[in-house]
């Protein structure tokens, strides 16, 4: 078989039209001394970042291993990319230090100064009106700007807004510095988007701790992840393109040639196993953390397709309202054959009226057959209302009306969580595959922090529910439970 080669007019048609071929010639003209090696997750990145230029995503957070060129494609090429297709665009690419911000506002310089991107890309050949070390500016007053985190951005506006590792590895485990990190995104530089409904948000970084940037985003519910371990922990189907996927099994590598087992074996001794976990895992535990064991827990993509035995709601109360650090959060069960299924959660920063609403709407949704509420914080209310509520569908209706049972806690969140793993342990606790349901993430990752996580509300709910189901339904002799009788 014969194998012809591309001529320059075909690979600059190939580099100007498709992302991914752009990503290889452009390693090629800025690391001509490096070989370029192809693998499915740089796929799976470049088809984010289509799904990006077309419009069809406007938050994506990325988080993967050290040395994956993740930072080289978001934050090099694709500025690159976009400018050579429209140089009026703006791009704000922001890095935790200044070294950073200057190493990668080099590459783009070189890349978009070389006479083959100028080939390819004819509209930038005339000379920037600005060229410095952070800012090129286009003779369309587009360009790309690099700054550090927390620096002054006022005045400045952005299309696209890049966030490369906003935050080093040592601010990152401490929960003050990560605060102040997410005020300045959220407060500051988001603001600079030219056009909030248009404007475009990255967060490409490895996970650094519980605290880090991408927690923050995580809680958002318009963000997307693309989040790759360098060793699979589950076998996953990662989209690498319009009509591809790529079926990563559990135990394999990431990329076996830049990062093969010794290597991360190496990185696992010098790190240690925290830092390693989250850098390379992508899977930040804290220091006193990891007291449940998640991976216990069941991932389904569907409930079965049958009415379920018993809906069992749990709702944790915060105080405070919407202004509080805390969370209240609503968690509604089905539960088949003693297989106890996660179907809904919420979980929001309100006052106390909304928290009420919230709740009757989910009772007249979801139809419990036991409801329970834990008595802090706003709880006590919360029951009351809710009590006064139930007793007038009793009154108008001769159907069931869900059992409440207020919780009443004496034990210490340690210790109901003892109690609660006794189902968990057995493996009957089901929970939406976060691949499939995103917000299961972050119930994932708080039970995982937990008790060192920077919240554990969603935990309390989930405690409580299996605490709560355990001792209606798993011990005989309090199969039946009156209203409000359950203590803890």
């Amino acid at each position: 078989m014969k194998i012809t080669k591309a001529s320059k007019a075909e690979v600059a048609a190939a580099a100007r039209k498709d992302f991914k071929a752009f990503v290889r010639l452009a390693f090629n003209l800025t690391h001509p001394d490096i070989d370029f090696h192809d693998n499915f997750h740089i796929d799976a990145l470049c088809h984010e970042m289509e799904q990006i230029r077309t419009g069809k995503e406007k938050r994506l957070s990325i988080n993967l291993p050290p040395r994956t060129l993740k930072s080289f494609i978001v934050s090099v090429a694709f500025p690159a990319f976009m400018l050579g297709h429209d140089p009026a665009r703006k791009f704000i690419v922001v890095s935790h230090n200044e070294a950073l911000a200057e190493e990668q506002s080099g590459q783009f310089r070189k890349l978009v100064s070389h006479s083959q991107f100028k080939a390819i890309f004819p509209t930038l050949n005339p000379p920037p009106t600005k060229d410095t070390q952070r800012v090129y500016v286009t003779n369309k007053n587009g360009g790309r700007r690099a700054v550090t985190t927390q620096s002054g951005v006022t005045g400045l506006g952005a299309d696209f807004l890049i966030f490369d590792d906003p935050i080093s590895a040592d601010d990152a485990t401490n929960q003050n510095r990560c605060e102040k990190v997410k005020n300045w995104i959220t407060k500051s530089a988001m603001s600079r988007l030219n056009n909030a409904a248009t404007g475009v948000a990255i967060l490409v970084m490895q996970r650094l701790s519980i605290w880090d940037p991408h927690a923050a985003v995580a809680q958002a519910s318009n963000w997307r992840t693309l989040s790759l371990p360098a060793i699979s922990d589950k076998t996953r189907s990662i989209t690498t393109g319009p009509n591809s996927r790529f079926d990563w099994k559990a135990g394999e590598l990431l990329h076996p040639t830049r990062l093969p087992h010794a290597y991360l074996d190496e990185q696992r001794t010098l790190m240690g196993e925290a830092a390693f976990k989250a850098q390379f895992l992508q899977a930040p535990v804290p220091g006193g953390g990891g007291l449940i064991d998640v991976g216990k827990f069941k991932l389904v993509d569907e409930l079965p397709k049958r009415p379920p035995d018993t809906v069992l709601m749990s709702i944790d109360p915060a105080a405070g309202g919407k202004y509080a650090k805390s969370y209240s959060v609503i968690l509604v069960f089905h539960v088949y054959d003693g297989r106890i299924f996660l179907k809904a959660r919420w979980r929001n920063q309100v006052e106390f009226a909304e928290l009420k609403a919230t709740t009757l709407e989910f009772v007249k949704k979801y139809k419990p057959d036991e409801l329970v509420i834990e008595q802090a914080s706003s709880g006590a209310p919360l029951a009351s209302e809710v009590h006064e509520h139930l007793k007038a569908l009793w009154q108008m209706s001769s159907k069931t009306v869900p059992k409440l049972h207020p919780f009443k806690p004496k034990m210490s969140k340690e210790a109901r969580w003892d109690e609660a793993s006794l189902l968990v342990s057995k493996g009957r606790l089901h929970i939406p595959n976060p691949d499939k349901f995103a917000w299961a993430q972050s119930l994932i990752d708080e039970c995982r922090a937990f008790p060192q996580g920077a919240n554990d509300d969603q935990v309390d709910a989930l405690s409580q529910a299996l605490i709560t189901y355990h001792r209606l339904y798993d011990q005989s002799h309090k199969s039946k439970v009156s209203l409000f009788q359950l203590g803890a």
